[in-house]
């Protein structure tokens, strides 16, 4: 057994442990801490599975971390190594070499740390380029104000990669998340995932804390943005399987006039389209996880087109299902309404579908 597929058999079982509806209802009331399924990952050895041997890690990649995605998927579980450790580091790797940035990387890939990235605006289809939060020269330091949307992986983060404008253009400030005037909310998505909305008011950095500017944030936010779309793709496509699998055993079981639904033609028309919608999204995303090394236009175009296909694989997966079982879909007690209520917001995240491939058509000079 070589080390994906000892990955995998792990992560399945891990997942299996820690995941499925029954844990999303007990955390509602929780405001989507999920401090102790990090610290299980942290011990099972899962926080260096996407990083290089220089900082600790397993140089497993894309490749070892969208197998563990995958399986996170199908229990309904988003592991939080992807917004507290893999989608920082991914945005500190594209940043120019310092203390702080090796200092961080290295505690990150160990499960000493756990960061989050704050970009996104308050805007309906929010700029990378264009955030809310704003940096002003004053006493020389930068005085940080604004807010920061949907920030993943915020509740309970250690401290946050902000992404602010000033006179300068774009840079990424540390922000340690104990600093008083750094105020972190949590937003309830129906699919009870980790995420808030993040404040600051009059934040004051030292230079030694800017991480990236100008067009080394830009490099930085184009990397988190690829790196997001990726492992949102890999945890959708593993959902779709998992709603796939449930409906194909429902309609080999439930009877009606005598025979199982399975055998109507129409049933088997549609959930035939489901199996295809997967196939094709299983692609994209081994196509974005073997590209993601090579950076650029490329990277750029595989991960949009990763989380397009995954994002409307799951969500037509997930829609039939709820529609083949029936009125036992939307009740609180099915499973298969989660699946639901995680492709709505995964397909959403990091750029929608169509924001997805607008962004593969701009980087084919459409």
């Amino acid at each position: 057994m070589d080390e994906l597929d000892l990955i995998t058999k792990t992560a399945a079982e891990f997942c299996a442990r820690h995941g499925g509806a029954e844990v999303l209802r007990r955390r509602r009331a929780s405001q989507a801490d999920d401090s102790s399924l990090l610290q299980a990952c942290v011990e099972q050895g899962f926080s260096g599975v996407g990083l290089g041997s220089e900082f600790g890690g397993m140089d497993l990649g894309w490749q070892g971390l969208s197998t563990l995605l995958v399986e996170g998927g199908k229990q309904l579980i988003e592991l939080p190594i992807l917004s507290a450790i893999q989608l920082p580091v991914e945005t500190l790797m594209a940043c120019p070499k310092g203390a702080l940035r090796e200092d961080l990387i290295r505690r990150l890939g160990q499960g000493d740390l756990r960061s989050a990235v704050a970009w996104q605006s308050n805007q309906s289809y929010p700029s990378p380029y264009e955030p809310d939060v704003r940096a002003e020269r004053s006493n020389g330091q930068w005085v940080l104000s604004g807010a920061s949307s949907f920030v993943l992986g915020a509740i309970a983060a250690d401290g946050l990669l902000v992404s602010a404008r000033g006179e300068q253009g774009l840079m990424i400030a540390w922000v340690d998340a104990s600093n008083p005037r750094l105020k972190v909310r949590a937003q309830n998505l129906i699919d009870h995932r980790n995420c808030g909305q993040v404040e600051l008011n009059e934040v004051l950095v030292d230079d030694v804390l800017i991480i990236a500017q100008g067009h080394h944030a830009q490099m930085a936010l184009d990397r988190l943005l690829d790196a997001g779309r990726l492992g949102l793709a890999a945890q959708m496509a593993g959902g779709a399987q998992a709603s796939l699998d449930q409906t194909l055993d429902y309609l080999k079981t439930r009877r009606q006039f005598g025979a199982a639904i399975g055998s109507f033609q129409a049933l088997q028309h549609r959930i035939a389209e489901v199996f295809i919608r997967l196939q094709l999204a299983q692609a994209a995303l081994r196509i974005g996880v073997s590209d993601f090394g090579c950076g650029g236009v490329k990277r750029g175009r595989s991960a949009a087109l990763a989380k397009a296909q995954c994002g409307a694989a799951y969500v037509l997966a997930a829609k039939e299902g709820v529609q083949m079982h029936g009125g036992i879909g939307v009740t609180d007690e099915h499973d298969i309404g989660f699946h639901l209520k995680s492709a709505q917001v995964g397909n959403t995240l990091f750029g929608d579908g169509l924001t997805c491939r607008s962004v593969w058509a701009s980087w084919a000079g459409y």
